[in-house]
């Protein structure tokens, strides 16, 4: 084979390398997409987790907060009862007021105060449920965990999130200091911080980088 014959055989080799390259880094740039669109999918249903596990969390308060009115109301209304028993013995005494008449105030008072507990049982009742529900958020949010921790574990490897494992381990850190530790230019670093924060993982502040608390929270100890 003569010498010109063997340097086209040679260029034939690199450009059958050059596509396969090419060919790899496609197949890697698609699946590079498709794990962004499963993250963001999963950070939409945390953070939908999130509110609607908040929102309950609200409603439960504000539930134990009417409860503990109601049972307030219901002791200032147990001491109106025994003020007006004495009143209404003395009245008796001082022939002022029947027998008939004590009875029916007793009554009336002994009704509200039935009335007070029936609404105290419908708030434990209602009280109960958001307990469950909130239990039931929990385990949403557990699974939700579960799932970051497997997106994590096909992406562990991938040189684009790098600063994501990074970061979960030191926390807060300056850029300069990201790209010392990753072992490339400040530059692209700093291309895969803008756009890890567009996908939200990441907060930029200045030359600080951190993640996003608000959508790692519970993730850090």
């Amino acid at each position: 084979m003569g010498e010109p014959e063997g340097k086209r055989e040679a260029l034939r080799l690199l450009e059958a390398r050059l596509e396969r390259q090419g060919e790899e880094i496609e197949r890697q740039r698609a699946r590079i997409e498709e794990l962004e669109r499963e993250v963001a999918e999963w950070r939409a249903r945390f953070d939908a987790a999130r509110r609607e596990h908040e929102a309950e969390v609200k409603r439960l308060r504000e539930a134990l907060e009417s409860i503990e009115e109601v049972s307030r109301e219901k002791k200032k209304l147990e001491m109106l009862l025994e003020e007006e028993k004495l009143r209404f013995r003395r009245l008796e005494e001082d022939k002022k007021l029947s027998e008939e008449a004590l009875r029916s105030e007793i009554s009336r008072l002994r009704g509200e105060i039935l009335t007070r507990e029936g609404k105290i049982g419908e708030l434990e009742g209602e009280v109960a449920y958001l307990k469950e529900r909130v239990s039931g958020l929990e385990g949403e949010k557990s699974k939700l965990k579960d799932v970051l921790g497997s997106l994590e574990k096909l992406i562990e490897g991938d040189i684009n999130y790098k600063p994501y494992f990074i970061l979960k381990s030191i926390g807060e850190c300056k850029i300069g200091d990201l790209s010392k530790t990753m072992g490339v230019s400040e530059g692209q670093v700093r291309l895969l911080l803008a756009r890890m924060e567009r996908m939200g993982i990441v907060r930029l502040d200045g030359e600080k980088v951190r993640l996003n608390e608000a959508l790692f929270s519970g993730e850090r100890d």
